[in-house]
């Protein structure tokens, strides 16, 4: 065989190059994939960043949200507590007013003690004296003159009346006696005739003379001197015509007139003591 025709060899590399060149292309082969390994995780970790921002803007907007309405609350509260502080200084103003005003009653209270000490006594005394009286004079309407003048007594007593107001009553008690005092009347006396209780016509003069008249004639109410009353009959014929004409005037309302009439007998004494 010629030169010509033997066969061409490949060109070869000497051993170390070849070994180089062969960590060449798998180092080439590796940067490959970890470069693609690195996209991937680059890419997971963006999207848990953007979903963290989304969180995280939906936080900042709830917290945003809080905020506004905790403002608006602690405005709120504000405002009350500014409304409650104003309250609180009027009630402070009407306390003190209050405690003023209890000073003052307390003073008069003090003063009415003082006053009440020395009135009651007073008043009690006057009462007796009234009692006295109407327990003595004539007896109309006794019963019930002395039951409103115990009453008066039991209230001042008590306290349900203080001394001013007990003695404006008793004031006005004396004029009512007064008034029965200076009255002259035509007026219905109870009577018990024949067992039974009878309204019988009488005329009464102040609380001096009572005379009533009825179908056994003309009769005078007369105090005995164990203090008892009775009615005698008036036997006089003189005085019978003046309690005829007293009778008659009184049911014509002639209130201007004269009579001639007995006075009770310890009227008369009483009259003639000096």
């Amino acid at each position: 065989m010629t030169d010509r025709e033997q066969p061409r060899r490949r060109p070869t590399l000497p051993p170390v190059q070849r070994c180089a060149l062969g960590l060449t292309v798998l180092c080439a082969s590796l940067l490959v994939v970890t470069a693609a390994v690195g996209d991937t995780e680059l890419e997971r970790m963006a999207r848990e960043l953007a979903g963290l921002r989304t969180q995280l803007d939906g936080l900042e907007s709830q917290l945003q949200t809080e905020r506004t309405r905790s403002l608006a609350e602690l405005r709120s509260l504000e405002s009350r507590r500014g409304a409650l502080d104003q309250q609180l200084d009027a009630e402070r103003v009407r306390k003190a007013a209050a405690e003023k005003k209890i000073e003052a009653k307390r003073g008069q209270l003090d003063h009415r003690t003082e006053k009440t000490d020395v009135l009651r006594p007073v008043l009690e005394r006057n009462i007796d004296k009234l009692k006295a009286a109407i327990e003595a004079g004539l007896p109309y309407r006794r019963e019930e003159r002395l039951r409103e003048l115990e009453e008066l007594r039991t209230n001042i007593r008590s306290g349900r009346l203080d001394p001013e107001t007990g003695t404006s009553r008793l004031w006005h008690f004396v004029e009512d006696e007064l008034k029965l005092a200076g009255e002259v009347v035509r007026t219905k006396v109870p009577l018990h005739i024949g067992g039974e209780r009878r309204l019988v016509d009488g005329v009464r003069i102040g609380m001096v003379a009572l005379y009533v008249h009825d179908e056994t004639g003309y009769s005078q109410l007369r105090r005995h001197d164990d203090g008892s009353w009775a009615l005698e009959a008036v036997t006089d014929p003189e005085i019978q015509l003046q309690l005829r004409a007293l009778f008659d005037n009184l049911a014509k309302q002639v209130i201007e007139a004269s009579y001639l009439l007995p006075l009770p007998a310890p009227l008369l004494t009483e009259v003639a003591q000096p």
